[in-house]
């Protein structure tokens, strides 16, 4: 089996057997397929009873070696090792078939760098249903580290390119001699588990790195080896090991938290052990690792001391921070030249981080379609001017990472900018700060004139929450003022954080943004109030509160009631309400009565002047009722084509202009094609941010803060043609003030007979046609279907609303689909489709579903 041609580097395959003799046998055959022409091929028997050393011993072109016992994944693999020849090592488990070229690949990645430590790549899944060697089975790719709980998640999926990564799977990977020869091989108390996670994270710590190869392939039937101990086996190894990873290679300030997590989770699980919940033998599992670290932790903490002589304190925390933790640079591009540095900026990124170009000129967008082979991680938002807004704020709210870098491209420091952001990353996120600038000064801001006027870069990091709270760029100033305010803003929220360079070649301009400092403390002061009310940390009763809905409802009243600003006639009006709710015994009614009074608390808690706002969102209503076609549509997008089309074609006929695609990362080809030439506002949001996206993303109190707007799903329909509709909703909001969004209601006189669940649709949609306000207008939850939402809205919320009935009403497209004729839209829509938040387009109820029918039944 061994294939020789010395002038290539010897690669040492590694294969350790336990019981495996089938798998053993399939591999074998397939490693023996390899193109790569130099190949030795290592065999470790741990200590099988079924045969297979009797087989070994008689195979020809590979070594064996024959252990008495089992010594599990790491002392198999340190056995094989020591009788390994090759420059390279390759880890391979016995139930894993490597695609063809996978060393010769491998190799070819390890050559191009001599600071590569260990290549893997894709790891395919294969069984019964997932066939060998098909790429379009599910995958799992690298995996990511918690730098706190030291827990691995792997990735299953992506981004098509080579990247330094945490770690890669250990049933496929090449590490080189030379690196093993200088931090070490597998270390053998792992016995299985976190090995091979401990190896790459030495290996990272001496300055090697871990790569991933998209280009890498192997098909592996999961955790076979295990499965053959006690069912328990591989949680006992994972919650011992972890220990053990975390205390020998996280840094300080990591391990204190790491420590506090552990110790929380044995506790937990000891207690319950004893109980007899569902997941008690996992409990108990995770109780006797914790027990045996008690018992056994100082020889982790032992080897912890001379890891450190040998590699230095560990930085190990702050590498997989930043090899996980994407940034997305946001530039305005009006010319070629900038668009060209643009694309240089991107490709010297990491694949975590993006790219966001913004643009107003058509000339630019037509450039950015032209280039070949552009950046998989530079992105493009082409502001159609629907929004009174700043262009940045634009390319803010569609970043798909938390971490949001606004930038002026034709900066002379702004290559060396994008260096201090990335280096510092970790330390930031350990301090807590959400907003970073590059400065001169030495000292700390001491009010809020130094923190207007400093010295600053032109580049601003800042976390997208922060961004949201603040409500983005301000776009009464010029874009250097409006970055001052921010800075300001972070000033007073005591979360800034400030890098200093004793040079900046390039500075902001002085503030001139025409505020004095008492006006500007008092403007930014009510936002920070309002972001406080919003993110406080709960209190004992907030907790409670969460987890029962009757406190909740007794708090919110209670908390109305003593609010002062509250009017007595609005306090008289709603207590009338609900004594009426109660004395009928009308529950529904009663709900969104403390609902109301809760959202009354939010309004009236604000430090806002309320008569300001009142007045200007009655001007905005009467304006909207005599010209409803000013009204922005929101429509949430995720793989809907063909609905989108009927959607589109109802919003024209009503001379709607505004109309403004949320594109949950959709991948339809038909719909790509369609969002690439359209006229309308496109928000690409790189990330699915599901039903929620347009207040999840800060869409709406970034870009549309004061205005009424529409929000609807793609496959809602109206069943009215008149042009009418919006003018009728607005007449309903005036009205009926107190409700945050008027929609319709969806039509299911007509579901067809063909659809698998119109009963259980009819029954479920009938709740909401109960309570009537007057005639054809009915008081129940909205979610995304189409409504018209009040300003101010900026959070995603079902209640207080009214639903309105025909002729207002609409059609939810699926419900009028068969089964038995699925389109391939449909089957490529379902095969992406989040299914906890798409419910009704699968041929079962889902069980939240069930659940709640189950109670109306009742």
């Amino acid at each position: 089996m061994e294939k020789i041609d010395s002038s290539a580097p010897l690669v040492s395959v590694v294969i350790v057997n336990w019981d495996g003799l089938q798998d053993t046998k399939l591999c074998l055959k397939h490693t023996g397929d390899q193109s790569y022409p130099n190949i030795e091929t290592v065999v470790v028997d741990n200590g099988s009873s079924d045969g297979s050393l009797n087989y070994l011993r008689e195979h020809k072109g590979i070594k064996l070696v024959e252990n008495d016992e089992n010594l599990g994944f790491t002392g198999g693999h340190i056995a094989g090792f020591k009788v390994s020849n090759g420059e390279y090592i390759l880890l391979l488990n016995n139930d894993a078939i490597m695609d063809s070229r996978y060393v010769e690949n491998a190799v070819k990645t390890m050559q191009k760098d001599k600071n590569i430590g260990a290549v893997g790549g894709r790891a395919y899944l294969w069984d019964e249903q997932n066939k060998l060697f098909d790429t379009t089975n599910d995958f799992y790719s690298y995996q990511n580290i918690n730098p706190i709980t030291a827990e691995g998640i792997f990735a299953r999926s992506d981004e098509g390119v080579l990247q330094e990564v945490n770690n890669v799977s250990g049933s496929c990977v090449m590490v080189r001699r030379s690196v093993i020869d200088k931090v070490g091989y597998l270390h053998n108390p792992f016995f299985a588990y976190y090995e091979e996670s401990d190896l790459f994270a030495r290996m990272k710590r001496a300055g090697y790195k871990i790569i991933y190869s998209p280009t890498l392939a192997i098909w592996h039937a999961n955790a076979k080896s295990s499965s053959k101990k006690a069912p328990t086996f591989s949680l006992y190894m994972m919650m011992r090991n972890r220990f053990r990873f975390a205390v020998r290679n996280f840094d300080s300030w990591s391990l204190a938290r790491f420590l506090k997590f552990y110790l929380k989770m044995g506790v937990v699980s000891i207690i319950k052990s004893f109980l007899p919940v569902k997941q008690r033998p996992m409990h108990r599992a995770y109780a006797r690792a914790f027990l045996y670290n008690l018992v056994c932790g100082w020889l982790p903490i032992l080897e912890r001391l001379r890891l450190k002589k040998v590699l230095g304190p560990s930085n190990y925390n702050a590498q997989i921070v930043r090899e996980q933790t994407g940034m997305s640079v946001v530039v305005v591009c009006d010319s070629s030249e900038q668009l060209d540095k643009a694309r240089q900026l991107a490709t010297s990124l990491s694949p975590v981080d993006e790219v966001i170009i913004v643009t107003a000129k058509p000339s630019i967008k037509k450039i950015y379609d032209g280039l070949k082979d552009s950046p998989f991680n530079l992105r493009l938002c082409v502001d159609r001017g629907f929004f009174n807004t700043h262009i940045d704020n634009l390319g803010a709210v569609c970043s798909k990472n938390n971490w949001i870098i606004l930038a002026d491209i034709d900066s002379s420091s702004f290559r060396d900018d994008m260096h201090y952001f990335s280096k510092n990353l970790y330390s930031v996120m350990r301090s807590g700060k959400k907003l970073v600038f590059i400065t001169k000064a030495s000292k700390p801001l001491r009010n809020l004139t130094e923190a207007l006027n400093g010295e600053y870069s032109p580049q601003l990091m800042i976390d997208r929450e922060l961004l949201i709270d603040e409500g983005g760029l301000d776009k009464n100033l010029s874009i250097e003022d409006a970055k001052r305010e921010l800075i300001a803003y972070g000033f007073l929220a005591k979360s800034y954080a400030a890098f200093l360079v004793s040079r900046v070649q390039s500075t902001l301009p002085p503030y001139s943004g025409g505020l004095a400092d008492h006006e500007l403390h008092k403007k930014l002061s009510s936002k920070l109030h309002q972001a406080f009310m919003d993110h406080k940390n709960p209190s004992s009763l907030d907790k409670l509160a969460a987890r029962y809905y009757r406190i909740a409802q007794f708090r919110s009243v209670f908390i109305w009631i003593f609010t002062p600003r509250i009017p007595a006639r609005l306090k008289l009006g709603r207590a009338k309400s609900t004594l009426i709710a109660l004395a009928t015994l009308n529950r529904r009614r009663l709900a969104t009565e403390i609902k109301h009074m809760r959202n009354e608390v939010l309004i009236y808690r604000n430090p806002h002047d309320l008569a300001s706002i009142k007045k200007e969102e009655n001007n905005k209503l009467s304006h909207l009722i005599e010209e409803p076609s000013d009204t922005p549509v929101f429509i949430i997008l995720r793989d809907r084509y063909e609905p989108l089309k009927q959607l589109l074609k109802w919003l024209e006929a009503q001379d709607l202009k505004k109309i403004i695609f949320i594109d949950n990362d959709s991948k339809l080809p038909p719909l790509i094609d369609f969002l690439n030439e359209t006229p309308y506002q496109v928000l690409e949001l790189g990330r699915n941010m599901t039903q929620r996206a347009p207040w999840a993303a800060g869409i709406i109190k970034v870009l549309l803060p004061n205005d009424f707007y529409v929000v609807t799903d793609p496959d809602i329909v109206p069943t009215i043609n008149n042009k009418g509709v919006l003018r009728y909703f607005y007449e309903v909001h005036k009205k009926f003030p107190n409700y945050l969004k008027i929609g319709f209601g969806l039509k299911t006189d007509d579901l067809p007979e063909k659809y698998t669940l119109k009963n259980d649709v009819i029954k479920w949609e009938s709740q909401f046609w109960k309570n009537q306000l007057e005639e054809n207008i009915y008081e129940a939850g909205i979610d995304t279907t189409f409504a018209v939402y009040k300003p101010r809205t900026y959070k995603y919320v079902l209640r207080p609303s009214i639903r309105t009935g025909g002729p207002y009403t609409a059609r939810h497209l699926p419900w009028y689909s068969s089964e038995d004729s699925l389109t391939d839209e449909e089957v490529f829509y379902r095969l992406r489709a989040d299914q906890s938040v798409n419910s009704w387009n699968k041929g079962q109820l889902p069980e939240r579903y069930k659940k709640e029918l189950a109670k109306q039944r009742h």
